[in-house]
């Protein structure tokens, strides 16, 4: 993804994580800013977050959380309205086994139905409902806007390339963003820091 972009992404996902919990503007959001959303709040609770969703099926997973040597599946449902059956629960309790995780959470802007409480009562899954949700949005510690888009900035990157691209100056691309522009943006913004 273009640094701009991903600037502009990971600053939209910071204003989420500051700004007051709203349910009904989180059942409005896209599914894939939902899920950025989900993993940058863990990620201010102190865990490695990463992605595992997407357009297809994903098993079940959506996101993987490490902390201390301990792996959580974590699956992110943003409904507007609906609940979470059992079935689902059943699902990502199966995809929490097969990767051998220590625990699993079902994320939801809905709720979760008796049967899917029950099954998960005496299994090592977080059932976080809407309310629940709003709720560990509101317990984060808050950045500042300018240090989260300064992380942010400094962040950005390619993750993966098909071929090598080399640019008119003769660096590898992959090389000269991941690397040379963090140095160089960092440098041109020193004075400003």
């Amino acid at each position: 993804m273009p640094m701009p972009f991903a600037i502009a992404r990971g600053m939209r996902t910071q204003w989420w994580l500051n700004a007051t919990p709203d349910l009904d503007r989180l059942r409005l959001m896209d599914w894939r800013e939902f899920e950025r959303l989900v993993g940058a709040a863990y990620r201010r609770c102190g865990y490695q977050i990463s992605m595992q969703g997407g357009p297809g099926a994903d098993g079940g997973v959506d996101l993987v959380l490490r902390m201390k040597g301990k792996v959580l599946a974590v699956q992110c449902k943003r409904w507007r309205t609906g609940t979470v059956g059992v079935d689902l629960v059943r699902e990502l309790y199966g995809a929490m086994a097969g990767m051998h995780a220590h625990g699993a959470i079902f994320v939801t802007t809905g709720s979760f139905t008796p049967p899917a409480i029950d099954f998960a009562r005496d299994k090592p899954i977080e059932l976080v409902d809407g309310r629940g949700l709003v709720a560990l949005l509101r317990r984060l510690p808050k950045i500042p806007d300018e240090a989260a888009g300064e992380a942010l900035l400094v962040n950005a990157g390619i993750g993966y390339a098909p071929a090598r691209v080399v640019t008119e100056d003769g660096f590898d691309a992959h090389f000269q963003v991941n690397y040379l522009a963090h140095f160089m943006l960092t440098l041109g913004l020193l004075e400003l820091l």
